[in-house]
């Protein structure tokens, strides 16, 4: 073997035993900002992962670097009132809650640095995340940028990184591909009512059965005939011709009987006056 062999062979070994030695950049951390239009204020959530460099130790901080933006001031206002979560995500489930054990929060390297010191409390474990979100960031101009996050910054941690994405107006301002950017109006079902709506509700109109049902009633020719002006048939003028004549058969009728009836009171007199006569001649005999 030459002596450039065994050199080559050498060089490989201390830079794979170097790249062995240092921390772990996990493919799952995340940043993200809300909103993401540029140079607006923004509430800013990162997602750390937690490496075999720290495994089992206390976690004791976290630095957010966005030196990419070369925007001084991106996380200069930020202060320990401005940490709205922090919790540790465990590997094995479940969250355990950090906020109580921050001991302060500052800006460093001209406001491009955000670090968050912790009073080493809560021990994590290599596959955990740590998850913290803080508002008070002005985002930087629209672009793309490779944030870095460092897990206990002190001794040298575990380090790892993801791409921060600023537009020019916000991304829910700015339609995907495919989408319409006219929107859509609703005012059709509010303020303008259809050809239905409007004969329901505004104008109704009605239909011939409500015509003659309700508003103007138009009567049959049956009820008109029975009710308004009744015509009789020729049945019923016979009869009511057959009653004049009942009643004049009936007033002749009585008339005569009257008759009758004088001619029985002027015989019973004069039976009467025999009697009284007889009484008379009778009364003298004696």
């Amino acid at each position: 073997m030459t002596r450039n062999t065994t050199l080559g062979v050498l060089l490989a070994v201390v830079v794979a035993t170097s790249m062995l030695a240092a921390p772990v950049a996990a493919s799952d951390s995340s940043i993200s900002a809300d909103p993401d239009e540029a140079n607006a204020p923004s509430t800013h959530t990162v997602t750390a992962n937690v490496g075999p460099s720290i495994n089992g130790s206390s976690l004791t901080g976290l630095n957010v670097d966005y030196s990419a933006t070369s925007q001084n001031g991106d996380v200069a206002d930020v202060g320990e009132s401005d940490i709205e979560e922090m919790y540790i995500e465990r590997a094995s489930g479940g969250t355990t809650d950090v906020s109580d054990d921050i001991s302060g929060v500052g800006a460093s390297n001209n406001g491009e640095t955000l670090t968050i010191r912790l009073s080493g409390n809560y021990n994590v474990v290599e596959g955990d995340h740590v998850v913290v979100a803080y508002s008070g960031v002005t985002n930087p101009d629209t672009g793309e940028y490779e944030i870095v996050f460092t897990l206990n910054p002190q001794s040298g941690g575990t380090q790892s990184s993801d791409t921060l994405s600023i537009s020019e107006n916000g991304s829910a301002d700015t339609p995907a591909d495919g989408d319409d950017p006219t929107p859509t109006f609703e005012s059709d079902d509010d303020d303008t009512p259809t050809d239905d709506e409007g004969t329901d509700d505004d104008t109704p109109t009605p239909t011939d059965e409500m015509d003659d049902g309700d508003d103007t009633p138009t009567p049959t020719d049956s009820e008109t005939n029975g009710s308004d002006t009744a015509t009789p048939t020729d049945g019923e003028g016979d009869g009511d011709a057959g009653g004049d004549e009942a009643n004049d058969s009936e007033a002749d009728d009585g008339a005569a009987g009257g008759g009758g009836s004088s001619g029985d009171g002027a015989g019973f007199g004069v039976a009467v006056a025999v009697a009284a006569l007889l009484g008379a001649v009778l009364f003298a005999r004696r």
